[in-house]
């Protein structure tokens, strides 16, 4: 998911309270309005210059300010940057997603929680650690990330304004704390809704269904075959997946014609019990048994 760009203002009707989400029972979970859990009209969006010029924020506010000079010094004039930009937005975090809107430049973004990787109360204002290109197959050192701090303004509670009603009664403890700890518990509550698929969890299913196939064909026709040295690699991968692309492993006795095993020389994967061959008479080098009895009574026979 990636961050989305809009024009039109948000308005308060395409969202219901938390409130009356949860004095009703919804007719389905699927469908329906976002619940709105925080809602400001003004905050301040503090992002670097370096950030803004080359990520969709840019385009909710002014270009970033150029090096000004702070007048004259005692030792001549003294040069000042300012590095970072302020905008002022509307802040919306609902349970679909986090959403940023600027009236002066008429532009918004939609935030996926996914995207923020993290987030933390630092003072009066919300800090946001934003990944701008996560996907499976990309690697740390590829991430390309975006540092913002919101600053909410301080709201009063309003009964004729549902709006700031929900900032402050939408089912969550308002009775103490800042508005930036009010803006902080409603992200950290939208974001659990949205929990980051894990690469790993995928990884042991398929580790736990391996071994389980393994041990049932263990236990149905005794050692796995696996061929190819005993290793199933990317190469031969193939040799073991049925039409439907599942797992599968022939046990030994599917390769075994006449007792010998297909592709292996002769008497490859035969089996042979622990007292078999003990009586057997062998012949000598030339072909002639010795006193009638096998070399293997003879190995051990007691003389002198």
């Amino acid at each position: 998911m990636a961050l989305e760009l809009f024009s039109s203002p948000p308005a308060k009707d395409q969202f219901q309270t938390l409130e009356n989400f949860q004095a009703s029972t919804p007719a389905t979970f699927f469908d329906g309005k976002p619940v709105l859990h925080y809602h400001n009209p003004c905050c301040t969006l503090t992002i670097s210059n370096s950030a803004l010029a080359d990520s969709p924020f840019a385009s909710l506010g002014p270009r970033p300010s150029q090096p000004t000079t702070n007048g004259s010094h005692t030792n001549g004039d003294h040069p000042s940057t300012s590095e970072e930009t302020t905008i002022t937005v509307e802040t919306w975090i609902t349970s679909r997603d986090f959403t940023l809107y600027s009236p002066s430049a008429s532009s918004g973004l939609h935030i996926p929680y996914s995207l923020i990787s993290l987030h933390a109360q630092q003072g009066e204002g919300l800090y946001m650690q934003l990944v701008l290109n996560s996907s499976p197959h990309t690697t740390d050192d590829e991430l390309e990330t975006l540092e913002v701090v919101l600053t909410p303004s301080p709201q009063a509670p309003s009964d004729s304004d549902p709006a700031a009603e929900s900032s402050t009664t939408n089912g969550h403890d308002q009775s103490v704390g800042s508005e930036a700890a009010r803006l902080y518990t409603a992200l950290s509550t939208c974001a659990d809704l949205h929990p980051d698929p894990n690469p790993d969890d995928e990884a042991e299913g398929n580790a736990a269904g391996l071994m389980a196939m393994l041990q049932q064909a263990t236990a149905e026709g005794g050692e796995v075959d696996l061929s190819s040295g005993g290793w199933v690699t990317a190469e031969n991968m193939h040799e073991f997946m049925d039409a439907d692309g599942n797992v599968t492993f022939p046990s030994q006795g599917e390769g075994e014609r006449g007792g010998e095993v297909e592709g292996l020389g002769p008497g490859a994967g035969t089996r042979r019990g622990a007292g078999e061959g003990e009586d057997r008479v062998e012949d000598g080098d030339d072909g002639a048994a010795e006193d009638g009895e096998g070399r293997g009574e003879t190995k051990w026979r007691r003389t002198g």
